[in-house]
């Protein structure tokens, strides 16, 4: 980052000693210094004017032990506040060529604090150094203060940015979050795309902190501005790790992996296979292992996986051929929940229409979780295609799985 500030040093010491030859005609030179942005005065102590101008030309030489020299005695003579900005501009220089990080710093510091009207045009810059020399140091306190007062000087998206990475670092992860949301916002009204990783940073800095509404909210965020299947699979996965779902959202949960295509790894498969088969969905399960298979995430040398898949195939004809004789018994029944059971079973074996039907006649019967069989009523319709009934299901969906159909609508919206 270079910091040189209008007038720059040679300007300076050129209009005090008049010691800097012209290299253009006198004609252009009028003409330059007539179109030129206009700056205030530099004030250069006579003391510290000639030793400046002698630093100023070992640093041009690559001399630093001259200009180092010179600026030490400066230093001790300097009294206005020109001469230690130009004095800190010089020491920046050094420290520079001499890749001195600790140097730099300080010579930034000294720049910043000289009070120097020179140094206002660039404050905003060099709090912004001081900041990230401070943040490279672990000096957080230090770094968050000069990256506030950075993003107050040009509140920039990207130096937002920097203010939330260093509040992280301090454990302030609400305000990172709140300050990562104002970026993002920012960059919106700029009319700007917004970069994935800032949303990959807010979903992070809500999961380490296991906050299980920044995680909602951000792991949200992140699937609608880019509804990858990882960023899938981290929201769903995060969210079910950081709230306690009862067995059945948890089965809604791994079907909507299954649907945003999130689902990744043996694991993933085999434990939502081995949850279907569990529950008494055989087809289900058969079919997410065969998934398993042609995704080249499972593979016979998987033993659990084999076995379970020779378990469930047996069942899967006696069980479709009991369904017809169960449905009439549903519809005949005084309660829904005989509907709602044999509307899940159609459900498993994708059978969505049917299951739809099943489950709005559950709820018109009653005597069943309407929050339960609206979020499957909602999936059903949402895998037949229809996707605006699927998202009234949703929308009926409160408690505890308002999250999970919340979720679920954002997949639909997100269908062609």
């Amino acid at each position: 980052m270079r910091i040189v500030s209008r007038p720059s040093l040679a300007m300076a010491l050129a209009l005090s000693l008049g010691t800097v030859a012209m290299a253009v005609a006198p004609a252009e030179a009028k003409k330059k210094e007539e179109e030129a942005p206009k700056g205030p005065e530099p004030k250069l102590s006579k003391a510290a004017r000639p030793l400046l101008a002698e630093a100023q030309a070992a640093v041009a030489a690559n001399d630093a032990a001259t200009a180092a020299a010179k600026l030490t005695a400066a230093e001790a003579v300097a009294s206005t506040p020109d001469d230690k900005y130009f004095i800190g501009q010089l020491r920046y220089s050094l420290a520079q060529k001499a890749n001195d990080k600790a140097g730099a710093a300080a010579a930034v510091d000294m720049m910043i604090d000289s009070g120097s009207a020179l140094a206002e045009a660039q404050l905003g810059q060099m709090y912004g150094m001081r900041g990230q020399t401070a943040f490279e140091a672990k000096d957080y306190p230090k770094a968050e203060a000069a990256f506030a007062e950075m993003a107050k000087r040009d509140p920039t998206p990207e130096n937002l940015i920097a203010l939330a990475e260093v509040r992280n670092a301090l454990g302030k992860s609400a305000e990172a979050l709140q300050t990562v949301d104002q970026a993002i916002q920012a960059k919106k009204a700029a009319g700007g795309t917004v970069d994935e990783n800032w949303y990959k940073r807010a979903f992070s800095i809500a999961y380490t902190s296991k906050d299980p509404a920044a995680i909602v909210k951000w792991g949200s965020a992140i699937v609608s501005a880019y509804p990858s299947p990882v960023n899938w699979r981290n929201t769903l996965y995060a969210y079910r790790e950081s709230t306690k779902l009862d067995a059945e959202t948890n089965l809604d949960l791994m079907r909507l992996a299954r649907a945003a295509k999130a689902l990744n790894g043996e694991r993933d498969f085999y434990e939502y296979a081995d949850y279907a088969f569990q529950k008494g969905f055989p087809g289900e399960a058969k079919a997410v292992v065969d998934e398993g298979y042609a995704a080249k995430m499972l593979d016979a040398s998987n033993k659990a996986a084999t076995e379970l898949r020779a378990l469930a195939v047996p069942k899967i004809e006696a069980d479709k051929a009991s369904l017809p004789a169960g449905e009439k018994s549903a519809r005949a029944a005084a309660t829904g929940k005989s509907a709602e059971s044999m509307a899940s079973a159609y459900l498993g074996y994708g059978q969505y229409a049917k299951a739809a039907e099943l489950y709005q006649l559950a709820l018109q019967k009653g005597g069943v979780d309407p929050a339960q069989v609206n979020t499957r009523l909602g999936i059903a319709l949402a895998l037949a295609g229809q996707k605006d009934a699927a998202k009234q299901a949703f929308a009926a969906v409160t408690g505890p799985r308002q999250t999970i159909a919340q979720f679920w609508t954002l997949w639909v919206s997100q269908q062609p």
